[in-house]
């Protein structure tokens, strides 16, 4: 019975309340064409700070103690230096909350402030509210990133960028598994991507 009625809500979203969401909230603007070494490194570390905590898995027990409770602490504070270079943008320049209104932003902005309602009913509401305050911040840092005219021929760059990144902050993976004898593995650090 909760299966329907979830089919049902979410016909009833993308038929009726979308667009009327869409035409209520929806803004028009120009391309930010911001800064985008900073908002490009936040986002680098975020996505990349689990390499950093790959706990050995001789002991179960240490990867839940340690690992997981030091890779968490490490990622809200990276969501609070991101909040607050947010902050500072958004001082500097308030179209910054505005473009997430814009197309085609919007759809994601509905679904997190949806998400921020859900808080009224999960198991577990500061969890839910943070979770919905990472998405929203990290969401409008990677509008930062790309949010610009010239992104056609920035864009490429960019992805070259961060696959560098990453295979320096993998690297030590690589050459582990390398020294190993492991080129191809279903493990959770499978070289295949770098190959």
């Amino acid at each position: 019975m909760l299966n329907l009625l979830l089919v049902v809500a979410v016909v009833v979203w993308f038929a009726l309340l979308y667009p009327l969401a869409r035409h209520r909230l929806e803004t028009r603007m120009g391309p930010l064409d911001g800064p985008v070494a900073v908002p490009f490194a936040l986002m680098s570390i975020f996505a990349l700070l689990p390499l950093v905590f790959n706990v050995p898995r001789e002991d179960g027990n240490a990867v839940l103690d340690q690992g997981l409770t030091a890779s968490n602490i490490a990622l809200v504070v990276m969501t609070g230096l991101a909040g607050l270079y947010l902050a500072v943008r958004v001082a500097v320049d308030r179209r910054v909350l505005l473009v997430a209104f814009s197309m085609p932003y919007l759809p994601f902005t509905l679904m997190i402030l949806v998400n921020g309602v859900s808080t009224a009913w999960s198991v577990v509401p500061s969890y839910t509210a943070y979770r919905t305050l990472e998405l929203a911040i990290f969401t409008l840092v990677s509008i930062l990133i790309f949010d610009r005219s010239d992104i056609e021929r920035r864009l490429a760059n960019l992805f070259a960028l961060f696959t560098c990144v990453w295979l320096i902050a993998t690297a030590p993976i690589i050459l582990d598994n390398l020294a190993h004898g492991i080129v191809f593995s279903s493990a959770k650090h499978n070289l295949m991507p770098y190959l």
